[in-house]
């Protein structure tokens, strides 16, 4: 799993990549800059992954973003969108096919209830993501960070 954390300011996240109970070797770096946005991915990775090239990656170039709904997955996944100017964040979760819209501070994953409670204690989302990581035996460092 992960832990992923929006403050309206910075994108964080952890860089565990797991399988099963597994803990892989390496870093994964689940955010990425994409022209005006800043993309987060958590759950399956490889779906995930998929489902945003085929459905989402033309629109986040193109600048013409409409976040509609798209068809429920049987796989489990959830990707957060940060426009560059908004505070607010869009998620998507596959199990829904829906996209919502959030205000911050807003966290996903395994690690999200710790990540959660650390920003409302006025950490910004590195710090939070920091102190999931030291939780969460599912999220891990090094912490990555899209400002």
């Amino acid at each position: 799993m992960t832990t992923i954390a929006w403050d309206g300011k910075s994108l964080a996240s952890d860089t565990l990549s797991t399988s099963g109970n597994m803990k892989l070797a390496g870093e994964c770096i689940k955010t990425r800059r994409i022209g005006n946005y800043r993309v987060a991915f958590a759950g399956d990775y490889a779906p995930a992954i998929e489902f945003f090239r085929d459905k989402i990656i033309d629109e986040l170039h193109a600048g013409t973003m409409k976040f509609n709904y798209i068809r429920a997955s049987e796989d489990d996944f959830t990707i957060l969108i940060v426009e560059d100017g908004n505070t607010s964040c869009w998620i998507y979760n596959s199990n829904s096919g829906y996209w919502d819209e959030f205000h911050p501070p807003v966290a996903i994953g395994s690690g999200s209830k710790y990540a959660l409670g650390s920003m409302y204690s006025g950490n910004d989302a590195y710090s939070a993501v920091e102190i999931s990581c030291k939780l969460d035996t599912h999220s891990g460092f090094p912490v990555h960070s899209e400002d």
